[in-house]
């Protein structure tokens, strides 16, 4: 037993205090080693001299009772160290628990991580996937050298290759197919078809297609009329840089059509259409410099004015005929005014028809001839415009490069001043007083001269002011020579027109003169 008290001291390492030693035997394990006859020896060997007088202090060994008396010495201390123990074991219990809780954590923590570290592989495995297949649509989209509809005149060949290609997502294809529907090349025309097609197209941020699709709601193509639609639309294909959008969101600001109207902000759109090239564009920013939309400078006005009609732009063409002719940004030269009308007149631009027939029935910039002048402004007419609609109804009235006809020249009289035109208007008025193609009516004389006369045309103020009072002077004479007569009239007549509404305004009022004049 002394063996195991010194291996179990050895194991421990020095003992510090007499519980110590309690604390490896029971009751009956200290009465072993006690009779074993060398316990205190040992112990006084073995531990501090705090011990070993307590010991020495049990006075003899040799005793019966020592046995006793020597538990009684050390037991105390033994429960204390009970005690240590039993609060180390809560203690390392409490460490084990608080290990354990966190290897837990950590192993949720792990857990967790490695779920968010395969998630992310999964995302980044999708993502490659996509872009394979991107990659695999744009391979097969080069290979298959989709052709772009614009640069096409007939697009029916290519029908069902954008038809096949565009049912698989692909944009070009897309808007192949809406062009094709929308023209009626490769099927049948079909406007709701081509809306869809162009929808889809433009939802893939094909700018061509955005602006078509802008058209299509701006003109109710396919698709009721939503101007604010239009616009969006333009904008998103007009901040890509399309030139031709930019130009037709510069239109929407200008008329205020699905915008606030805003002419510095159309201004700047033309502009950014211009300077790509786009005549359109061109021809506006000329627009808006002429007229001070935005700033007035009538130089820089015939600047994108001649460089639109250098491309051949009708627009353009007119207006530098009209700079030209009037020596607006450039010096005035009536030739070449002539010569840009007619460029654009042959484009069937109707202002610039209207523009040369008077050119020709005036002699400006060139020879005079009639029978072309009735041959543009017919044109002209035909097509509605309301100041060659007049101007017909003059060379009707007055013969020039026509037969003479009132009854035709009162119907284009009629046309043109149904739409406004002033001095339409009056001469309608002056026919319906004079009974000139027309029979003498005092109500719609009236009506037309006070129409005319409310926007300030000067001719039918006279009339409607001054001729009430006149004496009538055809009972003194009617041999024309006094001005009483059919020619007499139709002298004063041309003379009171030419001033009032110029050179045609004499026609037409020698025309109506002479007709006053028989009628008298």
């Amino acid at each position: 037993m002394i063996n195991l008290v010194l291996e179990k001291g050895s194991e421990k390492g020095p003992v510090d205090t007499v519980a110590e030693i309690a604390e490896w035997f029971d009751e009956g394990e200290l009465k072993a080693v006690v009779s074993d006859g060398r316990l205190v020896e040992w112990l006084i060997e073995r531990f501090e001299d705090e011990i070993a007088e307590r010991v020495k202090a049990l006075g003899d060994t040799s005793g019966d009772d020592f046995t006793e008396r020597l538990i009684a010495a050390l037991w105390p201390d033994a429960q204390a160290v009970e005690a240590k123990k039993a609060r180390s074991r809560v203690t390392a219990a409490r460490e084990r628990a608080a290990e354990a809780e966190g290897q837990r954590q950590a192993a949720e923590a792990a857990k967790a991580k490695a779920e968010a570290e395969e998630r992310l592989k999964k995302a980044e495995a999708a993502k490659l996937v996509a872009m394979l297949a991107a990659e695999q649509k744009r391979k097969q989209a080069e290979e298959i050298e989709i052709p772009d509809p614009d640069e096409l005149e007939d697009l029916s060949p290519h029908f069902a290759l954008y038809k096949r290609e565009a049912e698989k997502g692909n944009a070009m294809a897309q808007y192949g197919l809406a062009a094709c529907y929308y023209s009626g090349m490769g099927t049948k025309t079909d406007s709701k078809m081509a809306v869809e097609w162009f929808h889809k197209a433009a939802d893939q941020g094909h700018a061509e297609a955005q602006n078509m699709l802008g058209r299509c709601y701006d003109n109710g193509i396919g698709v009721s009329v939503l101007k604010t639609v239009a616009a969006e639309w333009y904008r998103k294909a007009a901040e890509q840089g399309h030139a031709v959008a930019q130009c037709n969101l510069g239109v929407c600001y200008l008329t205020g059509e699905g915008v606030p109207k805003d002419n510095a902000e159309a201004k700047k759109w033309f502009d950014k259409s211009a300077k790509q090239g786009n005549a359109d564009g061109q021809c506006w920013l000329g627009r808006c410099y002429l007229e001070g939309w935005g700033t007035r400078n009538v130089h820089q006005a015939a600047k994108w004015f001649r460089d639109a009609a250098d491309q051949g732009h009708a627009g353009g063409q007119y207006w530098m005929g009209q700079c030209c002719l009037e020596g607006t940004g450039v010096k005035e030269d009536k030739p070449e005014a002539r010569k840009w009308f007619r460029k654009a007149a042959e484009q069937d631009h109707v202002d610039a028809q209207c523009m040369l027939g008077l050119c020709y029935l005036n002699g400006l910039g060139g020879r005079e001839s009639p029978s072309e002048a009735v041959k543009w402004l017919r044109k002209a007419a035909e097509q509605g415009h309301a100041v060659a609609q007049d101007s017909l109804g003059d060379c009707y009235m007055a013969g020039k490069g026509v037969k003479e006809d009132p009854k035709e020249a009162v119907r284009w009289y009629k046309k043109a001043a149904e739409q406004g035109d002033a001095n339409a208007q009056c001469n309608l008025g002056l026919c319906y007083k004079y009974g000139a193609g027309v029979s003498p009516m005092a109500a719609q004389a009236s009506k037309w001269l006070k129409a005319a006369a409310e926007q300030g045309h000067m001719g039918a103020l006279a009339e409607l002011e001054g001729r009430e009072n006149e004496p009538d002077t055809d009972e003194d004479s009617d041999d024309g020579e006094s001005g009483g007569g059919g020619w007499g009239k139709a002298a004063a007549g041309a003379a009171i027109g030419t001033v009032l509404l110029g050179p045609l305004g004499g026609l037409a009022g020698a025309a109506l003169g002479r007709w006053w004049g028989k009628k008298k």
